[in-house]
C-alpha cells in the first residue's frame, strides 16, 4: 500500500510540475511580446516627435523662402538650381502648375509628391533635416509644396484683384510635409501642415 501512495505523490508532482513549467513559459512569452509592444510604441513616439520637430523646421525654411520669392523661381528656363520649384520637388521646392507674371498662378491639386517614395529616397527631392536625431536610423526629410496665393485677410471686405501683380493683399501658401522613419525601419510618420507666409 505504502509504495502505490508513494507512486501516486510522484505522479502528481510530475504533473504539477508540467503545469507550472507550461504557466512559466507562457509567462515569458508574454513578458516578450510586452516588451516587442512597448519598444515599437517607444520607436513610433521618437518617430512622431521627430516628425513635428521637422515639420517645424521645413515652416521656418518656407519663411525663409518667402523673403526672396522670385518669379524666375518658377520659369521653365529655371534649371535645376537652389530656388527652382519643380514638379518632382528640385531640392525639396515642390510645384506642379502654371505661375506666370501674365496670369493667375494655378496649382495642381492632383499633385502629391508626399505620396511618392521615391520623394523620400531622394536626397535631389527632399531635404534631410539638420537636427540631430541620433536614435534614428535615417535622417528625417522635408518638402515645401508652393499652392499658389491666398487672401491676406480673409475678412476685407473685397477681394483684392489678381493678377497682375500679387500684392500685399495676398499671401503664399505653402503644404509642408515631413517624413521620418523609426530606429528599425518599422514606425513610419509623416506629418504636414499648411502653412501661410505674409508677403
Amino acid at each position: 500500500m505504502m509504495q502505490s501512495q508513494r507512486g501516486n505523490t510522484l505522479l502528481v508532482s510530475l504533473l504539477l510540475l508540467l503545469i507550472l513549467t507550461i504557466v512559466a513559459v507562457g509567462s515569458i512569452g508574454g513578458v516578450s511580446l510586452g516588451q516587442k509592444m512597448a519598444t515599437n510604441y517607444q520607436d513610433r513616439q521618437r518617430a512622431f516627435q521627430a516628425a513635428e520637430a521637422v515639420l517645424a523646421e521645413g515652416e521656418r525654411a518656407a519663411q525663409s523662402i518667402s523673403q526672396g520669392f522670385n518669379e524666375a523661381d518658377f520659369a521653365a528656363g529655371c534649371g535645376a538650381g537652389g530656388d527652382c520649384f519643380t514638379d518632382i520637388c528640385n531640392g525639396g521646392r515642390c510645384f506642379n502648375g502654371t505661375y506666370s507674371s501674365a496670369s493667375a498662378c494655378v496649382f495642381d491639386s492632383s499633385s502629391e509628391p508626399h505620396r511618392d517614395p521615391a520623394t523620400w529616397s531622394s536626397s535631389a527631392r527632399s531635404v534631410a533635416s539638420s537636427q540631430n536625431f541620433p536614435e534614428l536610423t535615417n535622417k528625417p526629410r522635408y518638402i515645401i509644396e508652393f499652392l499658389c496665393y491666398v487672401v491676406a485677410d480673409p475678412n476685407a471686405s473685397a477681394t483684392p484683384v489678381a493678377p497682375p501683380p500679387y500684392g500685399a493683399d495676398w499671401a503664399y501658401m505653402y503644404r509642408i510635409s515631413s517624413f521620418v522613419e523609426g530606429a528599425n525601419g518599422g514606425a513610419r510618420v509623416m506629418l504636414q501642415s499648411t502653412f501661410k507666409v505674409l508677403q
